[in-house]
Protein backbone atom coordinates (compact mmCIF):
# COMPACT_ATOMS: atom_id res chain seq x y z
CA UNK A 1 0.00 0.00 0.00
CA UNK A 2 1.30 3.31 -0.74
CA UNK A 3 2.35 5.96 2.35
CA UNK A 4 -0.47 8.33 2.62
CA UNK A 5 -0.59 11.30 4.76
CA UNK A 6 -3.48 10.87 7.47
CA UNK A 7 -5.42 13.66 9.44
CA UNK A 8 -6.57 13.59 12.35
CA UNK A 9 -10.71 14.11 12.75
CA UNK A 10 -12.31 15.22 15.99
CA UNK A 11 -14.32 12.78 17.13
CA UNK A 12 -17.78 12.61 15.72
CA UNK A 13 -20.90 13.52 18.28
CA UNK A 14 -23.36 10.85 19.61
CA UNK A 15 -26.56 12.05 18.69
CA UNK A 16 -28.63 9.61 20.89
CA UNK A 17 -27.42 7.52 24.14
CA UNK A 18 -29.69 4.69 26.07
CA UNK A 19 -28.97 3.55 29.40
CA UNK A 20 -27.92 -0.23 28.63
CA UNK A 21 -29.80 -2.77 30.57
CA UNK A 22 -27.43 -5.25 32.43
CA UNK A 23 -29.01 -8.68 33.80
CA UNK A 24 -30.14 -9.59 37.30
CA UNK A 25 -26.89 -11.24 39.46
CA UNK A 26 -28.42 -14.35 40.36
CA UNK A 27 -29.75 -15.46 36.56
CA UNK A 28 -26.34 -14.95 35.40
CA UNK A 29 -24.99 -17.42 38.10
CA UNK A 30 -27.70 -19.66 37.07
CA UNK A 31 -27.08 -19.12 32.92
CA UNK A 32 -23.88 -19.66 33.79
CA UNK A 33 -24.14 -22.95 35.47
CA UNK A 34 -25.46 -24.11 32.17
CA UNK A 35 -22.08 -24.20 30.33
CA UNK A 36 -18.51 -24.92 30.15
CA UNK A 37 -15.63 -23.40 28.27
CA UNK A 38 -13.17 -25.95 26.16
CA UNK A 39 -9.87 -24.09 24.69
CA UNK A 40 -11.66 -22.04 22.52
CA UNK A 41 -15.28 -23.14 22.33
CA UNK A 42 -18.06 -22.25 24.86
CA UNK A 43 -20.07 -25.58 25.35
CA UNK A 44 -24.08 -25.72 26.27
CA UNK A 45 -23.87 -29.32 29.05
CA UNK A 46 -27.63 -29.62 28.18
CA UNK A 47 -27.61 -30.01 24.17
CA UNK A 48 -24.63 -30.28 21.78
CA UNK A 49 -24.70 -26.52 21.50
CA UNK A 50 -21.03 -24.63 20.48
CA UNK A 51 -19.56 -21.36 19.76
CA UNK A 52 -16.49 -19.05 20.21
CA UNK A 53 -18.42 -16.45 21.82
CA UNK A 54 -19.51 -16.39 25.53
CA UNK A 55 -22.13 -13.90 25.15
CA UNK A 56 -23.67 -16.32 22.44
CA UNK A 57 -23.63 -19.46 24.47
CA UNK A 58 -25.60 -17.30 27.48
CA UNK A 59 -27.95 -16.01 25.36
CA UNK A 60 -28.38 -19.41 23.93
CA UNK A 61 -28.79 -20.74 27.41
CA UNK A 62 -30.57 -17.77 28.59
CA UNK A 63 -33.25 -18.43 25.39
CA UNK A 64 -33.91 -22.17 25.23
CA UNK A 65 -33.02 -24.47 28.39
CA UNK A 66 -34.54 -21.27 30.30
CA UNK A 67 -37.05 -20.31 28.81
CA UNK A 68 -36.28 -16.56 28.76
CA UNK A 69 -37.29 -15.14 25.51
CA UNK A 70 -35.08 -12.72 23.97
CA UNK A 71 -35.56 -9.22 23.06
CA UNK A 72 -36.87 -9.38 19.97
CA UNK A 73 -38.12 -13.11 18.11
CA UNK A 74 -36.90 -14.37 15.24
CA UNK A 75 -39.55 -16.20 12.58
CA UNK A 76 -39.23 -19.78 12.30
CA UNK A 77 -36.03 -19.88 10.23
CA UNK A 78 -34.42 -17.69 12.88
CA UNK A 79 -34.55 -14.54 11.53
CA UNK A 80 -35.39 -11.53 12.63
CA UNK A 81 -37.65 -9.60 10.39
CA UNK A 82 -38.51 -5.88 9.53
CA UNK A 83 -42.84 -5.56 9.89
CA UNK A 84 -42.40 -2.67 7.97
CA UNK A 85 -40.56 -3.58 4.54
CA UNK A 86 -40.24 -7.30 5.15
CA UNK A 87 -36.29 -7.07 5.08
CA UNK A 88 -35.21 -10.53 7.07
CA UNK A 89 -31.73 -10.47 9.38
CA UNK A 90 -29.89 -12.91 10.89
CA UNK A 91 -28.85 -10.82 14.26
CA UNK A 92 -30.47 -8.51 15.87
CA UNK A 93 -28.19 -5.88 16.06
CA UNK A 94 -28.11 -5.72 12.16
CA UNK A 95 -32.23 -5.74 12.74
CA UNK A 96 -32.05 -3.06 14.81
CA UNK A 97 -29.23 -0.86 12.85
CA UNK A 98 -31.87 -1.03 9.93
CA UNK A 99 -34.76 0.23 11.68
CA UNK A 100 -33.05 3.45 13.41
CA UNK A 101 -30.95 3.49 9.57
CA UNK A 102 -34.08 3.38 7.05
CA UNK A 103 -37.24 3.95 8.99
CA UNK A 104 -36.57 5.98 12.15
CA UNK A 105 -33.95 8.31 10.13
CA UNK A 106 -31.73 8.35 12.92
CA UNK A 107 -27.87 7.58 12.62
CA UNK A 108 -25.83 8.10 15.59
CA UNK A 109 -23.07 9.90 13.59
CA UNK A 110 -22.99 12.99 11.62
CA UNK A 111 -20.94 14.82 8.95
CA UNK A 112 -19.92 18.16 10.49
CA UNK A 113 -20.18 19.28 6.59
CA UNK A 114 -22.81 17.89 4.66
CA UNK A 115 -25.10 16.33 7.63
CA UNK A 116 -25.18 12.97 6.27
CA UNK A 117 -25.80 10.48 8.51
CA UNK A 118 -23.55 7.12 9.48
CA UNK A 119 -24.37 4.11 11.85
CA UNK A 120 -20.73 3.39 12.32
CA UNK A 121 -17.51 5.26 13.70
CA UNK A 122 -15.60 3.74 10.37
CA UNK A 123 -17.94 4.74 8.07
CA UNK A 124 -18.14 8.28 9.19
CA UNK A 125 -14.49 8.23 8.97
CA UNK A 126 -13.98 7.12 5.52
CA UNK A 127 -16.66 9.67 4.63
CA UNK A 128 -14.64 12.45 6.18
CA UNK A 129 -12.04 11.29 4.56
CA UNK A 130 -13.63 12.07 0.96
CA UNK A 131 -14.36 16.13 2.57
CA UNK A 132 -10.60 16.28 3.64
CA UNK A 133 -9.66 14.65 0.02
CA UNK A 134 -7.42 11.94 1.72
CA UNK A 135 -7.09 9.13 -0.63
CA UNK A 136 -5.19 5.97 -2.03
CA UNK A 137 -4.00 5.48 -5.36
CA UNK A 138 -3.70 2.42 -7.15
CA UNK A 139 -0.59 1.02 -8.10
CA UNK A 140 -1.65 -0.50 -11.68
CA UNK A 141 -3.86 2.45 -12.47
CA UNK A 142 -4.30 6.33 -11.46
CA UNK A 143 -7.71 4.96 -10.10
CA UNK A 144 -8.06 6.79 -6.38
CA UNK A 145 -9.96 5.53 -3.12
CA UNK A 146 -10.82 6.84 0.01
CA UNK A 147 -11.34 3.70 1.64
CA UNK A 148 -8.48 1.15 2.33
CA UNK A 149 -11.90 -1.72 1.38
CA UNK A 150 -12.26 -0.13 -2.18
CA UNK A 151 -8.92 -0.03 -3.12
CA UNK A 152 -8.79 -3.87 -2.14
CA UNK A 153 -11.61 -4.58 -3.83
CA UNK A 154 -10.62 -3.07 -7.05
CA UNK A 155 -7.09 -4.98 -6.68
CA UNK A 156 -8.65 -8.27 -6.34
CA UNK A 157 -10.89 -7.79 -9.20
CA UNK A 158 -8.34 -5.23 -11.55
CA UNK A 159 -4.56 -6.36 -10.20
CA UNK A 160 -4.69 -9.66 -8.60
CA UNK A 161 -1.24 -10.15 -9.37
CA UNK A 162 -0.14 -6.75 -7.36
CA UNK A 163 -1.38 -8.48 -3.89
Amino acid sequence: MPNRKKTKFPKPTLVQTRPRKFANPEEIKQIDQLWSKSQDNYICSKCPYTTTYRNRVRAHCRSVHMGIPRKYKGNEKGYFVCDKCGKEFTSNRGFRMHMLSKHLNQFPYHCHECSKGFMSVSSHRDHMNMHAGVALQCLGCEALFYTEYGLKRHLLRKHPELL
